[in-house]
């Protein structure tokens, strides 16, 4: 069997495991199936703040707000990574915002959150904002197909929520 990537290269192997999440791209070719759209966008940026603060002791922390929103936050070299997940009808709809636009309304709907959630937005890097759709599938009956498997979200993706 040969597996080809997109920069052109290929390997020969036994086997092949799609291990690449829920968007998996084995998958897709193999199952063919429809991605299911949860009605939730991720806006996620990088912020440039060296904080210590016992939220982020273990690592990372999530927040909940109003309206079903939440900002998920993570240590990571050079600072902290957030994102804030939002209800839509579509991805498209958050991701035609601009950046500035986005952060705005981050900023905004977190103005009244913990001081910690506000000090992090606001040290946002706005160059590094990006948009995602949050999605699922149907669990596979069968994770294989000859010498194709399946692992991990690309047989059984689960939402976080």
């Amino acid at each position: 069997m040969t597996a080809s990537f997109a920069d052109g290269s290929q390997v020969e192997a036994d086997y092949l495991v799609a291990c690449d999440g829920a968007g998996s791209a084995i998958r897709q070719r193999t199952v063919g199936d429809d991605k299911l759209y949860l009605g939730l966008n991720s806006i996620n940026c990088e912020s440039q703040l060296d904080v210590d603060h016992p939220f982020l002791a273990g690592g990372y922390f999530i927040m909940l707000g109003n309206r079903g929103t939440s900002l998920f936050c993570y240590r990571q070299p050079g600072g902290v990574y957030w994102s804030y997940v939002v209800h839509a009808r579509s991805e498209a709809e958050t991701t035609a915002e601009p950046r500035q636009a986005l952060l705005q309304r981050v900023r905004k709907e977190t103005a009244g959150w913990h001081e910690l959630a506000t000090r992090i937005v606001t040290a946002s890097v706005p160059d590094t904002l990006g948009v995602r759709g949050y999605y699922d599938k149907q669990p596979l009956a069968h994770v294989h197909d000859r010498r194709v498997w399946m692992i991990g979200d690309a047989a059984h993706p689960m939402s976080p929520f």
